[in-house]
């Protein structure tokens, strides 16, 4: 079972997860990382361990599960950022409808008394 809420890998524990996920065997990680396959080997031990799980398979899927948070939680902060700025700019035209309306009062005020601002 994936155990993905709440697990904090290492920067390297996540690149060894990330490039297992996506095909690569033991030595291309080692091989791609700089290390060697007995490190990887120790790091994807670890991975299993922190996640829960027992197989490559288990793994990779444990991999797409997390990033399948990522992306929710990345579509949920861009929706609260849109709906955010949706608000913000309707405060912002009401104030400056207020602001106007206050002006167009000024004017009849202004006009009343027997000037006239120009607007």
């Amino acid at each position: 079972m994936c155990r993905p809420e709440g697990c904090v890998l290492t920067r390297r524990e996540r690149d060894v997860l990330n490039l297992v996920a996506s095909g690569k065997t033991i030595k291309e990680v080692a091989a791609v990382l700089s290390i060697s396959p007995a490190t990887v080997a120790v790091h994807r031990k670890r991975v299993c361990g922190k996640l829960g799980v027992h197989s490559t398979a288990e793994l990779v899927a444990c991999a797409v599960a997390r990033l399948c948070g990522m992306i929710e939680e990345a579509r949920a902060a861009t929706n609260l950022l849109a709906w955010s700025v949706i608000a913000l700019a309707v405060v912002s035209a009401q104030r400056a409808s207020r602001i106007r309306e206050r002006e167009l009062e000024i004017d009849a005020v202004i006009f009343a008394v027997g000037g006239f601002r120009g607007r």
